[in-house]
């Protein structure tokens, strides 16, 4: 065998001929193969459960060995951090050892106080029965096992007949000079490889972003797809697979480091999701995240999820009606749940709410209790395997096993921990356990090619001679650093150990790098500009040599002027060899108006308020949501910050209003204290808040309880002085609507709730409706301009129950701001601080009553269009920049050119004047990308 050694060619490419009897190699894949050769392998441990042992062995050394009152230069840091503090100590321990150190040699008082403590753990460590040596370990035992056969003059037959290195071996550390010395002693001939000739082809292609280098990178793969070539590509390329996708070139398959990481996302959501106090964020991104691909026999690819469908459907609307968990929503989904019949569904779903709700990870003072997170992670894992046993062969389960492996291992290092872990140091334990993951090559990303290879780094090249295309070379190395003090070094130099310096193992690996470029003989580069997501980044140093290798072929010009004449356009470099993809008609449709099939198929027969207000601003949006069952991710739909807010002070303002009604419906005077609102704002925010509950939002937590005991306590001291009462609260909305032309022409039936039913002293019924907004005027300017229809609908669902009509002006009805504690309203008996006096707008209408005609009115006029086929979207319209100022014009009375969609006008104007348009919702849309107001 003839082995190819070069300081960056571990896992790098061989020659595309024939490479029987010929092995390249790096440090890692050559101290390998000699220790197999030697006999020298053991049973290895992962580097996470080395850490874990040597976080015991620091322990014990800090309580039995050195128990002094300042205690070693580390003891500090390990009390605060004792995971990162033993990983950064090991990797000292692992530097001094892979110099050739011995403990042993290191005991004396005239030995650095550092290195003598680390001669002392090795004697602690050494009583670890875990402990299994790493890397470094078996370097210097490889080393010490041929100077031994050297020095006994033994013959060993290794099976290696010559090693050729790419380096001067003086460049080398000292432990590998010896090892290659002890080598050539043993017969094996060791040669330098010479010099290889500078590269003679350069193309630097410039791209402004990442997406035009896209675009460039598969003009240069077409180029190359002849013959083999091989692509390097250190970062993601998904923007690169899709464009070479597009005209139908095989994809890299590419995936960052974090996406190649499942374990690390996996077991750190599942553990948000299963701690108290619980984020229900984290909950819902659980049970909606993909963990595998299931392939049907239908042909159909499935996303597999930890909860059967079934299940996280309920939960993520409990989730969404209600931010929390053990509310009475979390309670009516398992009641669902069960209600469905499936035993399997049942059990999952009661062990879930056992290790989510009845036994969460508890986190106190002391941190988080260790047998708790391996209990809920052995769950994990139970679950994460039942789903790989019930997929076939053909589905996608790779994501799924890595997170299996990667929860099994967080298990076994915990589980060798003590009573108890912190947060820092098991999210430090989580990411360790996946290892130190680069770019990787996905291959169930990656396509088939016969010509195209894909590496990550150009130290992968290794010997190959194929041309090369680099994607995005940029510099993203991680920087090296020597753990060794300067006092240090010089007693470890005069004991014959010398630690390789970061600069010059940095400067092997570049050697390495450049070497297999030139090989290639040539590099077309594609490089954007100097930031990518947002990052500053510079070129990869490996291009400044490429550089210069071509400037010595023109020793007349400048490092500059070389740079200036090998950057270059894609079209001037590959001219002949352009593609187009396929033509794609584009077509752009208007927003506003829509033409669907005639009929009857989409008029409904019931309809709330919030679809009605939808109806008249947004009727897309309606369409598609209600109509046709378009929605959004149900994650998205889980409540936070104001709407969170205002559902919870709702919640709390219900449940006291319910403790003191004794019968339902009748109205009774309730006075609360502070302490009472305090205590139910108290009691209810696990189920309707949790999110407050979250650490880092005390001071928001505090604020909000008192502003909320605040205005709820003000709702019921207004009500209280002006003698009105409460008779109900969330009160069901059941009646017709008459006037208007449903499906198959029938009076659409009004659905949705009140919030609180009032009965003022006279003996007339009212409503309060309660919002939570950051804005100060929006619900007043809404009475006082004649727009309030939430106000009117609901007081018609009030007249609808009366036996005697004296119109919607009579029945009292008020906003209450629960924010600032303020009533918003036009009548008195509510106790707000000013009675707003009704002065209607442009579009505002004089009255209750003739709001709600006009808001009838709208109505079947938009059914009207339905049944012709025809949607005008106005809301769309109005909240154009051109349009306002075509608007503007038009009341002047000015010259304005006339926008898309200006035959609108008219029609617009009618539904304003006529029917209503409530305007200070046009803001509110949900699907504008479907919609075409936004482009992607």
């Amino acid at each position: 065998m003839q082995i190819h050694f070069g300081w960056g060619y571990d896992g790098a490419r061989w020659n595309h001929e024939d490479s029987l009897r010929q092995y390249t190699a790096g440090p890692t894949g050559l101290t390998s193969l000699l220790a197999t050769r030697l006999g020298l392998n053991i049973p290895a441990i992962s580097q996470v459960q080395r850490i874990a042992v040597y976080r015991r062995a620091l322990e014990k050394y800090l309580t039995e060995v050195d128990t002094a009152p300042n205690g070693p230069w580390f003891a500090d840091s390990f009390v605060k951090d004792p995971w990162a503090t033993a990983r950064q100590v090991l990797a000292w321990r692992d530097e001094l050892v892979a110099a050739g150190w011995h403990a042993e040699e290191c005991t004396d008082a005239s030995v650095p106080p550092r290195l003598r403590t680390m001669a002392r753990i090795e004697t602690t460590l050494a009583q670890e029965p875990d402990w299994a040596p790493g890397g470094a370990d078996l370097l210097a035992d490889v080393a010490a096992e041929l100077q031994w056969l050297v020095s006994a003059q033994l013959p060993f037959e290794l099976g290696i007949e010559a090693v050729r290195i790419e380096h001067e071996r003086t460049a080398l550390p000292q432990i590998w000079q010896q090892l290659f010395s002890h080598l050539a002693a043993l017969g094996i001939e060791i040669a330098n490889v010479p010099q290889v000739a500078p590269l003679t082809q350069l193309r630097i292609l410039h791209a402004d972003s990442e997406w035009d280098a896209a675009v460039v990178a598969t003009r240069a793969v077409q180029a190359h797809a002849h013959a083999p070539f091989t692509l390097v590509a250190g970062r993601s390329t998904q923007l690169l697979d899709a464009e070479l996708a597009r005209y139908g070139f095989p994809t890299a398959g590419v995936r960052e480091p974090g996406s190649a990481r499942p374990g690390v996302q996996v077991l750190g959501v599942f553990l948000a999701a299963a701690m108290a106090p619980h984020d229900v964020h984290a909950l819902a991104n659980l049970l909606d995240m993909p963990l595998a691909v299931q392939q049907g026999d239908d042909g159909i690819r499935r996303q597999i999820r930890l909860l059967p469908n079934a299940v996280r459907r309920e939960l993520l609307w409990a989730l969404s009606e209600q931010p929390g968990i053990g509310g009475s929503a979390w309670g009516a989904a398992f009641e669902e749940i069960w209600a469905q019949g499936n035993e399997r569904h049942s059990e999952l779903a009661d062990a879930f709410d056992q290790v989510i709700r009845v036994n969460p990870i508890e986190l106190d003072a002391s941190g988080l209790k260790t047998a708790q997170v391996v209990d809920h992670l052995t769950w994990l894992v139970t679950r994460l395997n039942a789903l790989r046993r019930g997929l076939g062969e053909t589905s996608q389960t790779q994501g799924l096993e890595v997170a299996i492996t990667h929860a099994t291992a967080v298990i076994e290092v915990l589980g060798s921990l003590g009573s108890t872990v912190s947060m820092q140091e098991l999210r430090a334990i989580i990411n360790d356990s996946a290892g130190d993951v680069g770019p990787i090559v996905d291959s169930q990303r990656q396509s088939a090619s016969e010509f195209m290879d894909v590496v990550t780094s150009p130290s992968q090249l290794g010997t190959g001679t194929a041309p090369v295309v680099w994607w995005l070379p940029l510099d993203d190395a991680p920087v090296q650093r020597c753990y060794s003090r300067l006092t240090e070094l010089d007693y470890l130099h005069s004991i014959g150990v010398e630690p390789a310096e970061p600069e010059a193992l940095a400067a092997l690996h570049l050697d390495s790098q450049i070497r297999a470029a030139r090989k290639r003989g040539s590099v077309t580069a594609i490089l954007p500009a100097t930031t990518v997501d947002g990052e500053p980044v510079g070129p990869h140093p490996l291009l400044t040599f490429l550089l210069d290798d071509v400037r010595s072929q023109h020793p007349d010009l400048s490092l500059g002027e070389v740079a200036e004449q090998v950057t270059c356009t894609v079209d001037d470099v590959f001219p002949a060899e352009t593609v187009a993809p396929p033509a794609v008609e584009l077509t752009t449709r208007s927003p506003v108006r829509w033409e669907i099939t005639p009929g009857e198929q989409l008029i409904p027969s019931r309809i709330s308020f919030s679809q009605w207000e939808r109806l008249l601003t947004h009727p897309t949006d309606w369409l598609l949501e209600r109509q046709l069952q378009i929605t959004s991710a149900a994650r998205t739909h889980i409540p936070t910050d104001n709407r969170m807010i205002g559902l919870w002070l709702h919640a709390t303002v219900e449940t006291l209003v319910n403790r003191h009604i004794e019968e339902p419906g009748q109205p009774v005077a309730i006075d609360v204290t502070d302490d009472d609102v305090r205590e139910t704002l108290i009691e209810l925010m696990p189920y309707h808040a949790s999110e407050l509950m979250l650490p880092g939002y005390r001071r928001k937590r505090a604020t909000l309880l008192n502003h909320g005991t605040r205005a709820i306590s003000a709702l019921f001291a207004g009500l209280g002085k002006t003698g009105t009462r409460i008779s109900g609260v969330e009160s069901q909305i059941g009646c017709e609507v008459p006037g208007t032309r449903g499906q198959h022409g029938q009076p659409l039936q009004l659905t949705g709730r009140r919030d609180v039913d009032v009965v003022f002293t006279d003996g007339r019924l009212g409503l309060i409706d309660m919002k939570y907004t950051n804005s100060k005027t929006r619900y007043q300017d809404q009475i006082r301009t004649g727009q309030a229809m939430q106000l009117v609908v609901y007081a018609h669902s009030i007249r609808a129950a009366q036996t005697e009509d004296r119109g919607l002006a009579h029945i009292p009805t008020a906003y209450f701001m629960l924010k600032d504690g303020d009533m918003a309203t036009e009548f008195n008996g509510f106790g707000a601080r000013e009675v707003i006096t009704l002065e209607p707008s442009e579009y505002g209408a004089a009255s209750a009553d003739e709001l709600w005609q006009r808001a009838v009115t709208g109505l079947n006029a938009f059914f009207d269009r339905l049944r012709e086929g025809v949607m005008f979207d106005f809301g769309k319209l109005v909240d154009r920049d051109e349009w306002k100022a075509y608007e503007r014009a038009m009341k002047k009375g000015d010259e304005a050119t006339v926008p898309r969609d200006g035959e609108l006008y008219g029609p617009l104007q009618a539904a304003r004047v006529d029917g209503f348009i409530p305007e200070r919702s046009y803001r509110d849309r949900t699907y504008d990308f479907i919609a075409g107001v936004k482009e992607l």
